[in-house]
């Protein structure tokens, strides 16, 4: 990273990084989708399954590469001036957050709308000018009431429409069920002991 930071230092070999980071974000998340839908590399990488893996072996880890990459391409996007390429790598960082959503990885996924958070309060505090202001709002605002909406679904009584099983399916409900129970338990012994804990004697 530090070699290719000095190489491309520079307001115009900024975008040149930002292009080869999104083009190759791109090439990866076509190997996985490749990988999912035929035999490609299966021998070398493992089968793929449900969800998006591609060479990393793992669904999370890839979701956590493909989280950056998101910014990174939604940066470019905003800083390309031909409307033509702009809109070319915003269609490219839609695509790249379907793929995270495809890896069905519940950190990366809730990440991806904390980022977005973060990015829009930047925004808010760093710019002046009002068109970018409206932009931090609404990517401050807009993942929140998202987020608040999908965990009251879920864990609503609306759990068993068709959008409640849908989330149910994407974030693998069986495992996220089980961990929502070692928490209750994991904040129920820190209650009853919160100085010392549990433990051997």
């Amino acid at each position: 990273f530090i070699l290719i930071r000095y190489f491309f230092a520079g307001a115009r070999n900024e975008i040149k990084l930002l292009r080869v980071i999104a083009a190759s974000g791109a090439m990866g998340g076509i190997l996985a989708i490749a990988q999912r839908f035929t035999s490609l590399g299966a021998n070398v990488l493992g089968k793929s399954g449900d969800w998006l893996f591609g060479s990393f072996g793992n669904p999370s880890y890839f979701a956590g590469y493909i989280l950056l990459i998101i910014f990174f391409t939604a940066i470019l996007a905003s800083r390309e001036r031909n409307l033509k390429t702009k809109i070319f790598w915003t269609i490219v960082c839609l695509g790249e957050v379907i793929m995270l959503v495809a890896t069905s990885s519940r950190g990366a996924i809730v990440g991806l709308f904390l980022g977005l958070v973060a990015a829009g309060i930047v925004l808010l505090v760093n710019s002046k000018n009002s068109s970018v202001r409206y932009a931090g709002i609404a990517m401050t605002v807009l993942p929140i009431v998202l987020l608040i909406g999908a965990l009251a679904v879920y864990f609503g009584p609306g759990r068993g429409s068709v959008p409640g099983l849908l989330l149910g399916a994407l974030l693998r409900s069986g495992t996220a069920e089980t961990r929502l129970i070692i928490w209750r338990i994991a904040i129920d012994g820190f209650k009853e002991k919160p100085f010392l804990g549990w433990g051997p004697e």
